[in-house]
């Protein structure tokens, strides 16, 4: 049994739910990135009031769903390793107070998404880890300090 959703196409999610995540309700699964960004857009009611915040290098599968909800969408830099510029960072944050931040592990690298995840939560602002390129398992740290 699945659900429906909406994102200019029909897409049918799967029930199934594969180890090591079944169990605490958190996981939904979609047929790529894109479906599952407009589907968390979709679910957060994300809209022209809801400023964005992504790293400056984005993928378009990423961007695009966000700029289709109709989302501003402000740009955080990065440094030469891909980190964030915290100070920056902070200041995009107390400027345009967004709704939703996203951190991206590129190429399955970690991130510091704890750091990233309380600077964020000290502006009232949600944090979608992208996980993209990992592949978890049971050990891996990754994907705990983000809200998504």
């Amino acid at each position: 049994m699945g659900r429906e959703i909406h994102s200019g196409r029909c897409l049918r999610l799967a029930a199934r739910q594969p180890e090591p995540y079944a169990g605490h309700g958190r996981v939904v699964y979609f047929g790529s990135g894109r479906e599952a960004m407009m589907g968390l857009g979709m679910s957060l009611a994300m809209g022209p009031e809801a400023v964005v915040l992504l790293p400056a290098y984005v993928p378009e599968g990423l961007f695009a769903p966000f700029k289709h909800l109709g989302c501003p969408i402000v740009l955080y830099p990065l440094d030469e390793n891909l980190d964030p510029l915290w100070a920056e960072l902070e200041e995009l944050l107390l400027i345009h107070g967004p709704s939703l931040a996203v951190i991206i592990h590129y190429y399955g690298l970690e991130k510091d998404s704890q750091r990233f995840a309380e600077l964020c939560h000290r502006y009232q602002t949600r944090v979608m880890e992208d996980m993209a390129h990992v592949l978890p398992g049971q050990a891996c740290p990754l994907g705990q300090a983000g809200d998504f």
